[in-house]
C-alpha cells in the first residue's frame, strides 16, 4: 500500500497527503522527499510528470517519556546511576532511536559523570543512555547533572536532575563481637585469676569526622565480694588501658577517648582478673569492651 496519495480537491487542484506515516524519520542525511507526480487527462495527448521535493519536519525528541526522573539518595559504592531512554519521533519502533546522540551539559561535572552512546546487543557492552559516575564512590554530595538528547536533525531534549550521594557512617569489627570480652564466673565457677585477649580488625567507613573509641571496664553481677580487673587494649598503634582494683559490683572504669578516621585497623582487648569470686558467691562477672561513638 502507498503511503502517499493525491486526491483531487474536485477543483482542478490537487492535495498531497500521508497515509502512512510509519518509516518516517528525521536523521543525520538527506531530509528531503521527492515525489514524483505525473498528471494525465482522458482528453490530453500525453501526461505531465512533475518532481516535488518536500522538507520533512523534524520534531523534538523525548527523554524518559517526557518526565525527567527523581533519583533516590545513593548511599552504596556504585558506578550506575540511571538508565535513559530516548525517542526521535519516528512511529517506527525499529527508527524511533535512529541518530540520537546523548551527551551531559550545563554545569555537570564531566569529570566525575559519564552518559553512553555505546549500543550493543551484549549487555556488557552496552552504555546507551546510561548515565554513570566515573569513580565507584563519589565523594558525599549533591551534583547537579543536564542530561541532553540530540537527534539527527539537531533538534534537543534536555533533563535537569540532581544525584545525591548519602553514605552511612559505619564502624565495623570483625570477627563481630570479639571487640568484648565477657569474664564471669558461669564460664568459670571456680572463680581465680583468669585472663582473655581478643584480636582482629577495626574498619571505619563514611565518617567524615571519625569515630572515638575507648575501653569500659564493669564489674557486674550480684556478688557482695570484691575483686580486681585490669582492661587493656589497642587499636592501631593507640593503647588503652583501665582497671578496677578490690572492687565490687556494680562498678566502672572508662580510659580517656582517642579518635579513630576512615581505615582499617588492628585491634587488640585483654581482660585480666584477679581473684574472681567463685560462683557460690553470686555472680561476677568482668566486663571490658570498646565503646565507639560516632564524631558528628
Amino acid at each position: 500500500m502507498s503511503r502517499f496519495a493525491v486526491p483531487s480537491n474536485g477543483n482542478g487542484s490537487f492535495n498531497l497527503v500521508v497515509i502512512d506515516d510509519s518509516e518516517l524519520v528525521v536523521d543525520t542525511g538527506n531530509n528531503n522527499l521527492t515525489f514524483q507526480i505525473e498528471f494525465g487527462h482522458p482528453s490530453a495527448v500525453s501526461s505531465l510528470t512533475e518532481l516535488l521535493d518536500v522538507d520533512l519536519d523534524n520534531v523534538v525528541p523525548v527523554i524518559d517519556g517526557g518526565t525527567c526522573p527523581v533519583i533516590a539518595p545513593i548511599t552504596t559504592k556504585t558506578n550506575f546511576i540511571h538508565d535513559f531512554t530516548g525517542k526521535n519521533g519516528s512511529f517506527t519502533s525499529s527508527l524511533d532511536q535512529l541518530d540520537l546522540t546523548w551527551s551531559l551539559t550545563g554545569s555537570t561535572n564531566t569529570l566525575l559523570f559519564e552518559i553512553g552512546n555505546v549500543v550493543s546487543a551484549n549487555p556488557l557492552l552496552n552504555t546507551w543512555g546510561q548515565l554513570r559516575a566515573t569513580n565507584l564512590e563519589t565523594a558525599a554530595g549533591t551534583y547537579p547533572i543536564q542530561v541532553t538528547l540530540t537527534d539527527g536533525g539537531g533538534f534537543t531534549d534536555v533533563c535537569d536532575l540532581s544525584v545525591t550521594y548519602s553514605y552511612t557512617p559505619t564502624i565495623i569489627f570483625t570477627p563481630n563481637g570479639d571487640q568484648i570480652v565477657n569474664i564471669n564466673n558461669v564460664n568459670y565457677p571456680g572463680g581465680g585469676n583468669q585472663s582473655v585477649t581478643q584480636t582482629g580488625t577495626m574498619t571505619i567507613a563514611n565518617a567524615d569526622n571519625g569515630y572515638k573509641l575507648k575501653i569500659r571496664g564493669q564489674h557486674l553481677g550480684s556478688t557482695t565480694s570484691s575483686w580486681s580487673t585490669t582492661f587493656n587494649g589497642t587499636i592501631g598503634l593507640t593503647n588503652f588501658s583501665t582497671g578496677l582494683l578490690n572492687q565490687g559490683q556494680p562498678s566502672e572504669n572508662n580510659t580517656a577517648e582517642t579518635t579513630f578516621a576512615n581505615g582499617t585497623y588492628n585491634f587488640s582487648i585483654t581482660v585480666d582478673v584477679l581473684s574472681l569470686p567463685a560462683s557460690g558467691s553470686g555472680l561476677a562477672q568482668s566486663l571490658g569492651q570498646f565503646i565507639t561513638t560516632l564524631v558528628p
